[in-house]
């Protein structure tokens, strides 16, 4: 069936292929026939062809990375959750592949350990700007600021994260409207006048606006303190 030692041994563990006795003293105790009806079967869920980009991992690296089971990430596949593909030049099991965007997102949703330390970025928008949620993510999508962007397997839709690093860096370049809001304990309309006496604009890159969200150096320069 094309699987190395570990990759058997992961199977039969996760109860995917099960032993045809149960006596410990037979050396192959899973029928060949069911490891090859594993293969067929999975191979006929592929999605995504022949692949060679490191995008893609197999199912018993996807395992060690993810922390979950090898069975779990299998059941995923039947479902239609992960993206499977084959390895160029790889036959069988081991030449199975998962795409890495599809498993971190799996991941996510059902690991606690992957889970802990992100948060999503549309939550993080709301302690920032009231109403520049998509602008803000606008900006993650361009570059702008540091992110862990995923993809969701169902409808292949960008979904972004931030890690504590991710923030501190945001906060280290930017500040929106809200935050200044607080820092001078000043009604809207008296900073946005601030702002325009001192002749700062929001961060445009090329012309492109994200709301009123500005480069923190530029405020402080312009308004002579710290923000």
């Amino acid at each position: 069936m094309g699987a190395t030692r570990n990759e058997l041994d992961a199977l039969i563990s996760d109860g995917v292929l099960v032993p045809a006795t149960a006596m410990p003293t037979v050396r192959r105790r899973w029928r060949r026939e069911d490891g090859l009806a594993l293969v067929t079967e999975l191979t006929a869920l592929v999605q995504s062809g022949t692949i060679s980009s490191d995008e893609w991992e197999t199912l018993q690296m996807a395992s060690a990375r993810s922390g979950l089971r090898v069975g779990a990430i299998i059941g995923a596949i039947r479902k239609g959750m992960l993206r499977l593909g084959l390895q160029m030049g790889v036959e069988g099991y081991h030449g199975l592949v998962v795409h890495m965007e599809d498993l971190n997102h799996l991941a996510l949703q059902r690991s606690p350990t992957m889970a802990q330390g992100l948060i999503p970025a549309t939550e993080f928008s709301r302690t920032i700007s009231r109403r520049g949620r998509d602008r803000f993510i606008a900006l993650l999508e361009a570059g702008h600021s540091p992110s862990v962007r995923m993809t969701a397997p169902k409808d292949e839709a960008c979904v972004f994260y931030l890690r504590a690093s991710d923030i501190q860096a945001f906060r280290e370049r930017f500040v929106t409207l809200p935050m200044l809001i607080e820092r001078f304990g000043e009604h809207r309309n008296t900073i946005l006048a601030r702002l325009r006496k001192a002749r700062l604009r929001p961060f445009a890159p090329e012309g492109v606006s994200y709301g009123h969200i500005y480069l923190r150096e530029e405020v402080e320069l312009g308004l002579r303190c710290k923000v």
